[in-house]
């Protein structure tokens, strides 16, 4: 039982496996009195992980540029009263070709990159957008294209959402350490050391210029540690989809550059690529509809291969009244991956999961995410439109609308008056048909590989789909 956030929640589960007769129940405590209850009501082994963890760090001796000096000719990593490392530079080539391969335009955004991370002695990029717009993507096709330019070789470190605290990056900082040392080095020290940012960077420097992509950031903590790991002359690249981090990078928006969604001819590129034989016409309506999100277009062409070509336009008709009624579009009958969370659903869950984090306020800017579903497909709105859908006061719902902006959970689409005090938004399709179908849960025991699925219940009545939560409704129960 690894609860541990929610104690209530760590005992009415424990209980329920004692209840169950479940011979061996190892539970995560948070709390010497935690612990007591786990024990009394019957765990059979109760551990605190946090407290562990803390004890085995207390033992480690942290490696810095203070107390360790690089000698040798570079060939070892002299760390006083521990010993000394061998060093051995892989210039590492971390390109991620895979993801550039099926990538299409871009020309602009890539030129732009370019030339912003060839300035100052180390340039700072922070890609900024809204999930599944391309972030990564363009890291990948930047660091294939441009992977010559950096003789001291490219290294990618996939950071995540579950990265906030500059603890969360110790991992990402003994990651980079290794590039320097030789991994099958026989050091019986090796496990007892942790490399502090500012050792990090002296691993990395004098190796030649040094491309460093830091791939879906979400804390400003997190972003100081890795920012502090960039040698001289080295450069960073880093995607997020919340602003302030981007702006964290550098203390400033010259760093910060903006990925918008495609241009309506790279848009049509990339379905005829993923859909060969994808006619101009049908193509540019499913990149209508679909707001031209890469992600989302990316999927869209894989649906449309997959049933085929002689019924493109069936598939693309499906496709779009699907976005338009908020029911998901990677789940149409016939393809393999049906009622599975697409790509695309399970980036916008972190986002979405990420505004219900505040303990005050994190539900109801979750309800308010759900409530813009009402406005119509791809439909400006300002904030008066806003606050009137939230019931609040204009200034709450600005101060709220620009939070998701802060996110790129909207965009803002113009000024709405001619002084800029105020901004029309709009609402991307895929953002739109996500929040409709936050409102609608459905049981479906009939599921292809769903959990527990089966074709009748435990007094042999045959199973049937059904709404649970309708538009916001609960319908039924379980």
């Amino acid at each position: 039982v690894a609860v541990g956030s929610s104690v209530e929640a760590s005992v009415l589960i424990t209980a329920n496996l004692v209840d169950l007769k479940i011979p061996q129940i190892w539970a995560k405590a948070i709390s010497q009195s935690h612990g007591k209850i786990l024990a009394r009501i019957g765990a059979n082994h109760v551990i605190y992980p946090e407290a562990e963890a803390g004890e085995r760090v207390a033992q480690y001796t942290v490696v810095t540029a203070i107390n360790s000096a690089i000698g040798d000719n570079a060939q070892v990593l002299n760390i006083y009263d521990v010993g000394k490392l061998p060093l051995a530079w892989g210039h590492p080539k971390e390109t991620r070709p895979d993801l550039a391969a099926g990538a299409v335009g871009r020309v602009a955004d890539l030129e732009e990159l370019h030339r912003r991370l060839g300035e100052g002695d180390v340039a700072l990029v922070g890609v900024r957008g809204q999930a599944g717009i391309g972030k990564t993507v363009l890291a990948a096709m930047y660091a294939t294209r441009h992977a010559d330019d950096y003789p001291g070789g490219v290294i990618w470190v996939d950071v995540g959402p579950r990265r906030r605290t500059r603890d969360d990056a110790t991992p990402l900082l003994q990651h980079l350490a290794a590039y320097a040392y030789n991994r099958d080095a026989r050091v019986a020290w090796l496990d007892q050391i942790v490399f502090a940012p500012d050792a990090v960077q002296m691993l990395l420097g004098n190796h030649g210029r040094l491309l460093l992509i830091f791939d879906d950031v979400w804390s400003e903590e997190v972003v100081g540690v890795l920012r502090a790991t960039a040698p001289p002359g080295s450069a960073v690249l880093l995607t997020t989809r919340d602003r302030k981090v981007a702006y964290a990078l550098a203390n400033g928006p010259h760093a910060v550059q903006e990925l918008d969604l495609l241009t309506p001819t790279d848009a049509r590129d990339l379905l005829q690529k993923r859909a060969p034989g994808l006619s101009d016409e049908l193509a540019d309506a499913v990149a209508r509809g679909l707001g031209y999100h890469a992600q989302a277009l990316a999927l869209a062409g894989a649906a449309l291969w997959l049933r085929k070509p002689h019924r493109y336009e069936k598939t693309a008709q499906e496709l779009l009244q699907r976005v338009a009624d908020g029911k998901g579009f990677g789940n149409l009958p016939d393809l393999d991956e049906a009622d599975i969370e697409t790509k695309v659903e399970v980036a916008l869950k972190y986002s979405y999961d990420y505004l219900g984090e505040d303990a005050v306020h994190g539900a109801a800017q979750q309800a308010c995410f759900r409530a813009l579903g009402a406005f119509a497909l791809e439909a400006t709105f300002d904030t008066a439109a806003a606050a009137a859908v939230w019931q609040m006061e204009a200034s709450a719902a600005e101060d709220l609308l620009l939070f998701f902006d802060r996110l790129a959970l909207v965009r803002v689409a113009f000024p709405a008056m001619a002084d800029g005090r105020g901004f029309s938004r709009v609402l991307s399709a895929l953002h739109r048909e996500y929040e409709l179908d936050l409102t609608r849960r459905p049981d479906d025991p009939l599921r292809r590989r769903g959990l527990r699925s089966r074709p009748f219940d435990a007094e042999g009545v045959g199973g049937a789909r059904r709404m649970l939560v309708e538009d916001g409704v609960l319908k039924t129960w379980l």
